[in-house]
């Protein structure tokens, strides 16, 4: 069963704006996190946090969003449209957006598209986000998908039961998570080619 919600926010130009179509499934979930101000000053914060499982017409089309987002494909075809680039995301892969620069993702037609996802922000989050592209922006395939799929569920599960310590731990959950993501966007960088001799015996005794 699929649960079909279209909208459309116009606003002046420089400001955000949003087109979308929420075709998901009954068992989606989007949870929208009020954050304490103590978080929002010093943590990283969760702002947005789900998974969705789309069939087509789903698509979200925005720009001018104080957000960084990470999604995580599960399984099936997502397309994300970035930095005048298009780009398949296919199942283990993942991306880290700015969502200020304009962004359109879908669930492309004859497809579905299963992934969990993390809205985010705090006051080291564009510099992360900088290191990440200082190169070029790409997308994520060599990654650990136990640790991925783990970590985004319990940044989800730890912001809809908030307690005493739940911003605390789940900022250090964002840490990790973006620590995973720059190691794996420096190795995936290198060529076995350019790759340095330590490095390689590194990756030789993990592949062991």
């Amino acid at each position: 069963h699929l649960l079909r919600i279209e909208f459309m926010t116009y606003v002046p130009e420089n400001q955000y704006r949003e087109r979308a179509d929420y075709t998901w499934s009954q068992d989606s979930i989007r949870f929208i996190n009020t954050p304490a101000r103590s978080a929002r000053q010093t943590f990283f914060y969760v702002q947005e946090a789900g998974f969705f499982r789309t069939s087509p017409p789903y698509f979200t089309e925005r720009v001018n969003m104080n957000s960084f987002l990470v999604f995580y494909t599960l399984s099936g075809r997502g397309l994300l449209r970035y930095l005048g680039e298009s780009y398949d995301l296919m199942p283990g892969s993942a991306a880290f957006i700015n969502c200020m620069n304009p962004h359109y993702y879908e669930c492309p037609s004859g497809e579905n598209w299963e992934f969990l996802w993390l809205h985010f922000n705090g006051p080291a989050a564009l510099g992360y986000y900088e290191e990440f592209i200082k190169n070029h922006f790409r997308i994520l395939t060599e990654l650990d998908s136990a640790f991925m799929e783990h970590t985004l569920q319990r940044i989800l599960s730890l912001t809809q039961n908030r307690d005493l310590h739940s911003e605390i731990l789940v900022s250090g959950l964002i840490v990790e998570l973006l620590t995973q993501l720059l190691i794996a966007n420096s190795t995936e960088n290198l060529s076995p080619g350019a790759m340095p001799e330590y490095l390689k015996g590194i990756l030789k005794k993990l592949e062991n």
